[in-house]
């Protein structure tokens, strides 16, 4: 087993859910792990031979990778991610704040840590859009803050 796997393995199965990896990554990253690990687990065999799989049964693979859980800085790592993603395109909010919100309903960001603003980020552009409160600008500022609270910083 090689050290980050299981983050990485996790990080790739909250981005697959999300729709911001494919399957063919999932297969990529698998197939360099097998590459540079000299014992790699059956697990890691099988991501990279499931082409063909469905994203569920791929996300279950991922799931069943060894190594400690490390889900809160994987989902750190997706955050920075989606915050990337937000900088180059802040018109991408309203859907960045759809994922952040889809992520908190998947129990990917537990309520001890991340409280409940995950459900709340994608109301301030309905809010916005309405003119009831705010507008794009201060709905995506808040967006931003979140993520940047949260963010861990991907090395890969």
């Amino acid at each position: 087993m090689l050290p980050g796997q299981k983050e990485s393995a996790e990080r790739l199965r909250i981005e697959l859910s999300l729709g911001l990896c494919s399957i063919p990554e999932v297969v990529t990253w698998a197939d360099e792990v097998v590459a540079r690990d000299p014992n790699p687990d059956p697990e890691l065999l099988e991501l990279a031979t499931c082409s063909r799989s469905t994203q569920e049964e791929v996300c279950v693979l991922l799931d069943s990778v060894g190594g400690e859980p490390v889900s809160v800085r994987a989902v750190g790592r997706v955050l920075g991610t989606l915050r990337a993603s937000l900088a180059a395109d802040p018109a991408s909010g309203e859907r960045i704040a759809r994922q952040v919100y889809e992520m908190a309903q998947w129990g990917f960001l537990p309520h001890e840590v991340f409280g409940w603003e995950p459900y709340c980020l994608e109301d301030y552009f309905y809010l916005a859009a309405c003119g009831y409160r705010g507008d794009q600008a201060s709905a995506v500022r808040a967006l931003d803050e979140f993520l940047a609270r949260h963010e861990v910083l991907s090395a890969s």
